[in-house]
């Protein structure tokens, strides 16, 4: 059970105990280290899972391939990046965040290798299926490392969301890059090179540290400085609906908005807009990311989590009624910034109200439901599209499923009072 209190030490491998005497905002070199070495493994996670993305017409040159095959090449690596997530916990758990973050670079290096080599349809397809069930590795073990290791867990948290969606932009970036240059597959040598000099950058934060002399004990860190109090099941399962429907909010908003965008335009407009409307909203969510962590630093992760919810509601609604393409460019940067502020803080919420000794196994089942669930909303404003042929209209399930969410979060709050007050 993610409640289980039996034993406060948890297995997952962090940085040696805070002392008396250590200032609460002193970051020590292992900690940086920590943040940035995770961060890292995000960028690279999300540049593996899309740089595919921008040399698949290069793909379908060089096999003579249908477009539907071409883009169905990576679906079931994107099925197996939520779904490995959960064994991944399991493994955090039994051998700690630092020990698995050292294997999955390593196991990043190797698969984007395979990538590289694969010299027909078959092989890139197993290739990239091998690609998606190593990034799966990256969430639970990388949250879980920053959430045990890193005392300003809202701020490592932020920072760890801005570089996620730095690899984000970056994936099919390197993918065009290398296809421009007529090898699309050094995108993948150079995810390989990466990953593997992090795998050895890795190999001091994987050990434990010895405890420095008046250090507290590893039970007193947990308690005392991650103040772990795990919250009744309920509780906890209405964190995980709420990151469910964030999920769906996040695949609804990149799925519809660039063909609201779009229209009637031309091939090269719409190529212009597409390009254009990706970089303002990633760029306005690492605002948000980063600039949630740090507000939940001094204010506490819950009343920011409501505040973006909160704002995430009406501006969808806005963006459903306003057809302007200045308005619409606009209202979406903020919707961006309200969504992925909520990224940081549900993972802070998520380790205070877990047993530490099941961070991995907590955050492998959220990244199991959001990246399995969430995917539905592509499918969703699909059914909208195509019945009304007005995608806009999709907008208005943000809105739906941000009122759910603020219902939800009420109750929440209620009960982490109560339990907190027992």
């Amino acid at each position: 059970m993610l409640q289980d209190t039996d034993g406060l030490e948890s297995t997952t491998k962090g940085p040696p105990p805070i002392t008396d005497t250590l200032a609460p905002a002193t970051h020590t070199t292992h900690e940086l280290a920590i943040v940035a070495l995770s961060s890292l493994g995000h960028t690279l996670c999300h540049i593996g899972e899309l740089a595919i993305t921008g040399a698949l017409t290069a793909i379908r040159r060089q096999f003579d391939l249908d477009p539907r095959l071409v883009t169905s090449l990576p679906y079931l690596g994107y099925v197996l990046l939520g779904l490995g997530a959960i064994p991944t916990g399991l493994a955090v758990d039994r051998w700690g965040s630092g020990r698995v973050l050292q294997w999955y670079f390593f196991a990043l290096a190797v698969a984007a290798t395979l990538v590289a080599l694969a010299n027909s349809p078959l092989a890139l397809f197993i290739a990239l299926t091998i690609l998606g069930s190593v990034l799966s590795v990256y969430h639970p073990a990388g949250i879980a490392l920053l959430a045990s290791g890193v005392r300003r867990r809202e701020w490592a948290l932020g920072v760890n969301g801005v570089a996620g969606s730095i690899g984000v932009a970056v994936g099919p970036f390197l993918g065009a890059l290398w296809t421009s240059l007529d090898y699309w597959q050094g995108a993948f040598w150079t995810i390989a090179l990466i990953s593997l000099l992090a795998s050895c950058l890795m190999r001091p934060i994987s050990k434990p540290l010895p405890m420095p002399s008046g250090s507290k004990s590893p039970q007193d860190w947990n308690s005392v400085w991650l103040s772990n109090r795990p919250l009744p099941w309920i509780a906890i399962a209405l964190l995980y609906l709420c990151m469910i429907l964030g999920g769906l909010n996040y695949r609804v908003l990149v799925t519809a908005l660039p063909i609201h965008l779009t229209g009637d335009a031309t091939q090269a407009q719409a190529f212009a807009k597409g390009g254009l409307f990706t970089f303002a909203v990633l760029l306005a969510g690492t605002i948000g990311q980063y600039g949630s962590g740090c507000l939940a630093q001094r204010f506490g992760p819950f009343p920011i989590y409501m505040l973006a919810v909160l704002l995430m509601a009406p501006l969808a609604a806005c963006l459903a009624s306003i057809n302007h393409t200045v308005l619409t460019m606009a209202i979406a940067a903020n919707l961006a910034v309200a969504l992925f502020a909520q990224q940081p803080v549900e993972n802070s919420l998520l380790a205070e109200g877990t047993s530490a000794r099941r961070w991995g196994l907590s955050y492998g089942a959220k990244f199991a439901l959001t990246f399995g669930i969430g995917a539905l909303g592509a499918p969703l404003v699909g059914f909208i599209w195509h019945y009304t042929a007005k995608p806009s209209i999709a907008f208005w399930l943000i809105t739906s499923f941000g009122l759910i969410m603020l219902a939800a979060l009420g109750i929440f709050r209620y009960l982490r009072r109560r339990s907190l007050n027992v």
